[in-house]
């Protein structure tokens, strides 16, 4: 998937060297990750185009251009609603990153991530509640937030300030500025782990088109743990899919992505039910040795964090060590944490 991703976003992506058999094991993955669009620009001159999983392709990016279009007309239906605009909605994600690529409809998005001002949220809510059809198949997918959870080094002043207003079919609608764009790509997918690769072909978007006036103080300010999986991300862009980095700071970009990032990323992304999102619910380890000790060893498993997981949860680096350590720390003080955060909610 990693191979036949890189450069996908580019005006001119190149052919893909890829097997027929090879693009059939992975098309079910390219399919539920919305990486079939992307997938089929970099095979579309190649014999694979007329093969069956590449026909598949071509229906994919075809259905993905027309829902593309949809959004978009939902996106100006949502924000023309009377009272969104005292909320100062601000666009996030899917569309808002889409611009980047070289194609309408290349990046593929289910729903409209919008943030508004904290003191309208309510109000913006009730707005959006006004805008979807009472015909439940023609539903406006609307998910607002007063503040975003993977920039919470930012106030809501600082974002709104560098935002500004892109046209979506005749709409102004307000985006994030470049250097919190970027910032929150790279955050969101460590977050999420990374099991959606679209997520990594966005910092590789967004890096290769940063604007020539770009803030890389403003940028890389905030809390410095932060600031370096920002970093590690943008260099794991460069590693697995190729990503351009001239545009960004070469002293503070690392050399290489730890060997454990890579593998943790491509074992998720190589894996069908990695895209069920959220995971299923571990089984409860002290319910299993008094029920069931045999399975003892798949309790265990099912706790077992990912390494991206326990890194992010105990705020640690990326490094070569912080992986394999993290995962130990964090499964062995997990229950700890669990009561004490029960107490904490207990006593509130």
């Amino acid at each position: 998937m990693a191979s036949l991703l890189q450069g996908a976003w580019r005006g001119a992506p190149g052919a893909a060297s890829l097997r027929h058999d090879e693009l059939d094991l992975i098309l079910p993955m390219l399919v539920r990750s919305g990486t079939a669009a992307l997938a089929w620009r970099r095979i579309r001159n190649t014999p694979l185009a007329s093969s069956p999983p590449g026909e598949r392709l071509r229906t994919a990016r075809r259905i993905q251009a027309a829902e593309a279009a949809i959004r978009a007309g939902q996106i100006e239906r949502v924000l023309s609603v009377d009272g969104m605009q005292e909320a100062d909605p601000i666009l996030v994600k899917g569309w808002a990153n889409g611009r980047f690529y070289a194609e309408d409809g290349l990046r593929h998005y289910t729903d409209i991530d919008l943030i508004v001002r904290p003191n309208r949220y309510e109000a913006a809510v009730r707005a959006a509640v006004t805008s979807v059809p009472a015909d439940p198949d023609q539903d406006i997918p609307v998910d607002i937030q007063p503040i975003l959870k993977d920039l919470p080094d930012r106030s809501w002043q600082q974002i709104y300030d560098r935002s500004h207003f892109e046209s979506v079919q005749g709409c102004q609608v307000s985006v994030l500025g470049a250097e919190d764009t970027i910032r929150l790509a790279c955050l969101h997918l460590l977050r999420h782990l990374g099991f959606q690769p679209l997520w990594l072909c966005d910092v590789a978007a967004l890096v290769e088109n940063l604007p020539a006036d770009f803030d890389w103080n403003y940028c890389l300010s905030g809390e410095r743990r932060r600031t370096k999986w920002m970093l590690a991300v943008i260099r794991l862009a460069n590693q697995l899919l190729g990503a351009n980095l001239d545009r960004c700071p070469a002293a503070l970009i690392p050399r290489a992505v730890p060997r454990w990032v890579v593998t943790t990323i491509l074992a998720r992304w190589g894996t069908e039910a990695s895209f069920q999102y959220p995971w299923p619910r571990p089984r409860r380890i002290l319910r299993v040795m008094r029920t069931d000790p045999r399975r003892l060893p798949d309790a265990i498993a099912s706790h077992w964090p990912d390494p991206l997981q326990a890194v992010d949860r105990l705020g640690w680096p990326i490094n070569n060590v912080s992986g394999r350590t993290a995962q130990i720390v964090y499964f062995t003080a997990r229950p700890f944490y669990r009561s004490v955060r029960h107490g904490l909610l207990r006593s509130k």
